[in-house]
């Protein structure tokens, strides 16, 4: 993905974020980021190892709500096994 393209992305993140009055907190954005990076459907394992780095307190349990959040205002789409 481009610097663009993912510039694109985040600034429509913030923007659906704010639509329905989400905060745009980092660990939320480093969430989202991550996603982005990925070239296949990270799981939130994946995810919660990959963003330790930089949130090395944030949790897994975390990185589940998170997502379920992003999953209940349309921001991303939860993908089963039954989808691949």
């Amino acid at each position: 993905m481009s610097q663009n393209s993912e510039n694109n992305h985040i600034q429509e993140f913030i923007q659906k974020c704010r639509d329905v009055k989400l905060s745009v907190t980092p660990q939320r954005l480093a969430i989202y980021k991550t996603i982005l990076a990925e070239k296949t459907h990270p799981r939130p394992e994946v995810i919660h190892e990959k963003i330790l780095v930089e949130y090395p307190t944030i949790s897994l349990a975390t990185v589940y709500k998170t997502l379920e959040t992003f999953e209940k205002h349309n921001i991303i789409s939860r993908v089963t096994p039954l989808h691949n």
